[in-house]
Parts: C-alpha cells; sequence; structure tokens
C-alpha cells in the first residue's frame, strides 16, 4: 500500500497513523486489506484499535500477517457493552474470511484476514493464563470464570 492509495481508494475510516501505529510498514500492507478495514471500521458503531504488531510485525501463528493480509484489532473499552456476534457478521460482510475472537477477561479483540475459504475460532483466557481455543459460536468470554 502506497500513501497516495488512502485518496485513490476512497478511504476515509482508517488513517496511515492507524498502520504505522502498529509498527507495520505502510509498503507491508495490502490496500485491499484496508479497504476492507476501513469499510467495517466505518459501520462497526464503536471505536475499533489496531494493536500493536497486529499487522505485518510481531509474532503470529497466522500466516496472513507477514504478508499483508491480516489484522489484530480490538474495541474502545471505556464504551458500551460490545455486541461481538454483530462485529462477526460485519466482518464477513465486508469481506474478511477468517474471524478470530477473542476474550481476554477485560475486553473483545478480533483477528481478521483475507483468507480464501471461511474459517471461524475463539479464544480466551483467565488473567495471566494461557489461551484456550474453541469454535466462535460459544462466546470466549463465557469460557472464562469469572
Amino acid at each position: 500500500m502506497k500513501a497516495k492509495d488512502f485518496q485513490d481508494y476512497g478511504i476515509q475510516n482508517v488513517r496511515a497513523q492507524d498502520i504505522t501505529g502498529t509498527g507495520a510498514p505502510l509498503d507491508s500492507v495490502n490496500v485491499f486489506l484496508v479497504r476492507r478495514l476501513d469499510e467495517f471500521v466505518g459501520r462497526a458503531g464503536v471505536k475499533v484499535v489496531f494493536l500493536p504488531n497486529g499487522l505485518t510485525t510481531g509474532v503470529h501463528r497466522s500466516t496472513w500477517h507477514p504478508r499483508g493480509l491480516a489484522a489484530d484489532i480490538a474495541f474502545d473499552v471505556d464504551q458500551d457493552e460490545v455486541d461481538i456476534y454483530a462485529l462477526w457478521k460485519l466482518a464477513i460482510e465486508v469481506g474478511f474470511r477468517g474471524v478470530g475472537i477473542y476474550w481476554n477477561g477485560v475486553a473483545y479483540s478480533m483477528h481478521l484476514d483475507l483468507r480464501p475459504r471461511l474459517a471461524f475460532w475463539g479464544g480466551s483466557k483467565a488473567q495471566g493464563g494461557p489461551w484456550d481455543y474453541s469454535g466462535v459460536f460459544t462466546d470466549p468470554r463465557s469460557r472464562v470464570a469469572a
């Protein structure tokens, strides 16, 4: 992706600083990922936060991150309750095919990618504990003891 792509593609809801703020160089991120993120952010109805090392930098199990085709995001925890299933549905509507929903004991986050086939999963962890992965049809927050 190049800086001029924001104007050329009419990207309004994602800024270059959102991308570079994660540690990712702008040119390492695929413009089609940013276009889908732009639509997702514009329609989400909650503030989306791009996670540090959540694009092409950092350690990831997913091979989509280093290829510039995946993003890890979270939601502003100061807002009202997040409807994670509405956001999951929105992610699919705007064209994401890999969608992971995570609950870390405090807040939700999501992995979104542009793989060719649908894949959904969830993960949760208690404070300081290991990640426990499950099917996405079970709210990952329900798997963490209160």
